[in-house]
């Protein structure tokens, strides 16, 4: 359901994109091409003045977005997914955040106050808050990284992890047109 928010924001959805009938995309939210908005995902830039220029969601071409998945831009904050990155299941993000491109973020995993960089892949559970993470970064399951200190020893991905991730986008791909097609028969 695509909704405006206070100051009449309507959602902005590329023509060839999926968003699930039980999916609320709510504001100044843009979505790219080829995307795919599962079931139950909240969508939701809460701009209540005009002069309000920052509050906005941008959804990069080609990424996934699975089901229950929360983006929340709070007034005067945005959020910026890159283009192929898979938001999975459940995970919240919080505004002000950026997802560079080719992530994967886990089931359940929160971002608030996050940068992301490309190519980063977050692990289920895990909380980032308040930190920046370069690109060709790995993540362990249930890490809560707060500090920058943190963030400096981490790993980077592995060949292997960098090949998961792409097979994740790569079979997520054809979800927006699966679904698109397949329910308008």
């Amino acid at each position: 359901m695509l909704r405006v928010n206070v100051v009449k924001d309507m959602p902005q959805v590329d023509s060839t994109a999926y968003i699930d009938p039980d999916a609320i995309i709510i504001g100044r939210v843009c979505i790219g091409a080829h995307c795919f908005i599962g079931a139950g995902v909240v969508l939701r830039a809460d701009r209540f003045s005009l002069d309000d220029e920052r509050c906005s969601i941008v959804v990069g071409d080609g990424s996934v977005i699975q089901d229950a998945a929360i983006l929340h831009a709070h007034s005067e904050t945005g959020i910026q997914v890159g283009s192929g990155t898979t938001i999975n299941h459940g995970a919240v993000v919080y505004g002000p955040a950026t997802i560079g491109d080719g992530c994967f973020i886990g089931c359940k995993a929160i971002l608030h106050y996050a940068t992301i960089g490309s190519n980063v892949f977050v692990r289920s559970n895990c909380v980032l808050e308040s930190v920046a993470i370069p690109a060709d970064r790995f993540i362990d399951i249930g890490a809560c990284i707060t500090q920058q200190e943190e963030v400096d020893r981490l790993r980077p991905i592995t060949g292997e992890e960098k090949q998961f991730m792409q097979r994740a986008v790569e079979e997520s791909r054809d979800y927006s047109v699966r679904y698109k097609y397949s329910l308008e028969i």
